[in-house]
């Protein structure tokens, strides 16, 4: 059974609704201007923003990750004899930037999802 083009860019725009949907979910409206746009140009742009932004949070992540195991292994085999007590504010530090780096992955992932369902529904509206 063949669908036609008018099914295929409601379902097309169905899509498009639901990932506006997930976008504003993640706190990605007041972030970043134009986010529920139909324009694949500005949503580049966005993109673009969206994708700077993640990669600061992976690298923060990691690397006080990184720290923070190195720390308390070093702890562990007792090279170091340090409380740790005190790194729960690096603690507090690794969270947060995990958090974020989950939110900017969603936010990037949703934002490449639906410039490629409007660069999809474009293609159907010019043939």
């Amino acid at each position: 059974m063949a669908m036609n083009s008018d099914e295929i860019k409601l379902d097309i725009t169905e899509q498009i609704s639901k990932t506006n949907d997930n976008l504003s979910n993640y706190f990605g409206t007041p972030w970043f201007k134009g986010i529920l746009e139909e324009d694949v140009d500005s949503l580049t742009k966005v993109h673009k923003k969206v994708t700077r932004y993640y990669n600061v949070q992976l690298v923060m992540s990691v690397l006080l990750s990184g720290i923070f195991a190195i720390v308390f292994f070093l702890n562990f085999f007792e090279i170091i004899h340090k409380d740790l007590n005190k790194a729960g504010l690096l603690m507090l530090f690794i969270i947060t930037y995990l958090l974020g780096f989950y939110r900017y992955y969603k936010v990037k992932v949703n934002l490449e999802h639906k410039i490629y369902l409007l660069s999809l529904r474009n293609k159907i509206d010019h043939e």
